[in-house]
């Protein structure tokens, strides 16, 4: 073999290492992201008790594969009537960095009263492993959404018995009328109990 030979062999194969390495520190390093928050109507999102600090985003920092960020943020009704507090998220970027990411949040109450606040604990936990393709960074939108009772059963009576996918662990689609803001207490399926479980948390709450 010719010496051009050989030093072309020689940069491809330096090429090839080159890839392989920066690709392993994608998917092993840090990956700092951010997400955008979105209140909804009568909603109000801060970053202290007081409410005199809004949040327009959640910097995340940087994660570390297997490893969970925990931010406290507070939420306020600044509505008149009393609040089904949900959240959901959207605009993944990357589209696939959902499949690593675990986003989930916990709050003492999901009905909040007119003019009260509750403390809401945001997380979001990467999944130990590398990242498929490897990715340097993600953001997504966390939107703040609050429904009165009479919203929240409009809203149970139009996904009335219906299930998500693959419910029960049988596959298959969602029902046509599936809405996962309807399934109350998380089962997989709108059905009586959701109602119960609604109506209790508002008692719950109106009574103190």
């Amino acid at each position: 073999m010719d010496h051009s030979k050989t030093v072309v062999l020689f940069l491809i194969l330096v090429a090839i290492l080159s890839l392989n390495l920066f690709a392993l520190v994608l998917r092993n390093s840090a990956v700092p992201s951010a997400s955008a928050v979105e209140p909804g109507s009568n909603i109000g999102v801060y970053w202290n008790q007081s409410c005199t600090s809004s949040v327009d985003s959640i910097p995340w920092g940087n994660l570390q594969p297997g490893g969970t960020q925990q931010v406290p943020v507070y939420v306020l009704n600044n509505g008149s009537d009393t609040l089904n507090l949900t959240l959901a998220t959207q605009d993944w970027q990357p589209g696939n960095a959902y499949d690593w990411l675990n986003f989930s949040w916990s709050c003492g109450s999901t009905t909040v009263e007119p003019g009260q606040v509750v403390e809401v604990t945001l997380s979001l936990g990467v999944y130990f492993g590398d990242f498929s393709g490897g990715f340097s960074h993600f953001s997504f939108s966390i939107v703040f959404e609050g429904g009165s009772l009479l919203e929240e059963l409009v809203i149970l009576a139009g996904a009335w018995d219906s299930h998500c996918a693959n419910y029960d662990h049988q596959v298959g689609p969602a029902s046509s009328n599936w809405n996962p803001n309807a399934d109350v207490n998380k089962d997989g399926i709108v059905n009586l109990l959701d109602l119960v479980t609604l109506a209790v948390e508002y008692g719950e709450n109106s009574t103190g």
